[in-house]
Formats: structure tokens, C-alpha cells, sequence
């Protein structure tokens, strides 16, 4: 056997047993990603998700303010090291915070504001975009980012999809119904808020003006935006198929 050879297959099976042995690099201790959700669109005077590394584990938390001295609602669960870095990986794949939206706001002043904080704090750096209702803006990166981390948590500490908090201040005098059926069923967001974890929704009470409608299919793949509106005392429905 030529030796010159034999020490080169040597030399390349050492460096594809490191390769393989090293692999990708997992989250660290600190590392972190958070959502925050704030404003007159949120049925909560904050919703807080976040993911940190600690050690052999990461953490999973999403926490609902009510404000005003009422105290918040939280929710806690495990995910590991590794799930986060590939969050993480595919958050940053996107290219959301090379060149940022921050602050841009979208067309259009019929609907609640909705505030996203997306934070993504990795080997001692921190990254951050702010955006308001990325449902209306034309880069569906933001949206789809956002949907990401939400559906991580939610899997997590909510696995069976609790239905979400329906804003009780919403006076009987002033709204109407919303009944919606689609094929597929779907998640439905009202004004960038998550209203319902699937279809079909029948009879909820909603404020009164147009609102913008988002429904996507649970795997993520079909989606439609319409335009519905409330009127007072009336029901609103439709019937719809995703696209």
C-alpha cells in the first residue's frame, strides 16, 4: 500500500469524524429570543414569549399582563438548547435584522394599533426590530416571523391551543357578531391579534368598523386577508376557501 495515500484516507477520516462529532454550534447560556406584544389592538395590556437557554434546558414562557394592578397570566414549559439555536437560525436566515422595518408603519388608520418587539439576543449580541401590524405590510417576513415564535411557544406551554382572551371591555351598545367558516380550517387574527386557534367561530362579539381578517391554515402553507365589517347588533359571516 502506498503510505502517501494511506496517511491521506487517515487524514480525511479524522477530519470527517470531527466534522461529524463537532456538528452545529447549540444556544448558550443567555441566549434568547423574546416577542412582545403590546398596544390598543391587544386585548391584554401586554403579551410577553419568550425562549432563553439555561444550561441543559430552555425555557419557555408566555405571560399576559391585565394591567392596572390586576396581575398577568402565565404559562411555563421546557424546550432544549438545540430547538432554540434552530429558531434562532432560521429567524436570522430571513434576513429580519439586516435591514429593519423599525417604526414603518402600514397604509390605512381604520384598525387598533398592534406593536411587535421581536428580540433575538445571541453570544452577547443583541438584535431587535419593532414593527406595527405586519399582516398589512407588503414584506410577509415580519408576519411570518412573528407566527413562528408564537406557534414555538404555544406548542409548548398551550398544546392543545386554549383559546385565546376575547376583550370583555368591548360594550354590548356598540358591536356586533362575527361568524366565519373556511376550508381549511384555520388560525384567525383580527387586526393582527390572534382571536381564534381554529375555525369554524360562531357568534363572537366583536367592535363595531372594519377590521382586517387574517386566517391561516395550520400548517402554515394557505392563508387569505379579507377586509370584515361589524355592524351594530347584526351578524357578519362568511364562508371562505384558503388560497
Amino acid at each position: 500500500m502506498d503510505p502517501l495515500k494511506g496517511a491521506s484516507t487517515l487524514f480525511a477520516t479524522v477530519m470527517l469524524a470531527v466534522l461529524v462529532f463537532v456538528g452545529p454550534a447549540r444556544a448558550a447560556d443567555g441566549d434568547a429570543v423574546r416577542l412582545t406584544v403590546s398596544g390598543p389592538g391587544v386585548p391584554y395590556a401586554q403579551v410577553d414569549m419568550e425562549i432563553r437557554a439555561r444550561g441543559a434546558t430552555a425555557i419557555v414562557r408566555l405571560s399576559r399582563s391585565f394591567g392596572e394592578g390586576f396581575g398577568a397570566q402565565d404559562a411555563v414549559g421546557l424546550s432544549t438548547p438545540d430547538e432554540l439555536q434552530a429558531l434562532m437560525d432560521a429567524l436570522q436566515k430571513d434576513g429580519l435584522f439586516v435591514r429593519p422595518v423599525n417604526g414603518q408603519r402600514p397604509p390605512g388608520g381604520h384598525v387598533p394599533d398592534v406593536r411587535y418587539v421581536l428580540e433575538l439576543r445571541r453570544e452577547g449580541r443583541v438584535q431587535r426590530i419593532e414593527v406595527e401590524r405586519p399582516e398589512l405590510l407588503p414584506d410577509r417576513r415580519y408576519s411570518n416571523a412573528i407566527e413562528r415564535v408564537r406557534r414555538f411557544v404555544t406548542q409548548i406551554v398551550e398544546p392543545e391551543g386554549a383559546r385565546p382572551f376575547v376583550d370583555g371591555r368591548v360594550p354590548k351598545d356598540a358591536s356586533g357578531f362575527l361568524h366565519l367558516e373556511t376550508s381549511p380550517s384555520g388560525r384567525v387574527y383580527l387586526d393582527g391579534v390572534l382571536l381564534a386557534d381554529a375555525t369554524p367561530i360562531e357568534a363572537l362579539r366583536l367592535p363595531l368598523g372594519t377590521h382586517v381578517l387574517r386566517i391561516v391554515a395550520r400548517d402554515g402553507r394557505l392563508e387569505r386577508t379579507v377586509d370584515v365589517t361589524i355592524e351594530r347588533g347584526k351578524t357578519t359571516s362568511l364562508r371562505m376557501t384558503l388560497e
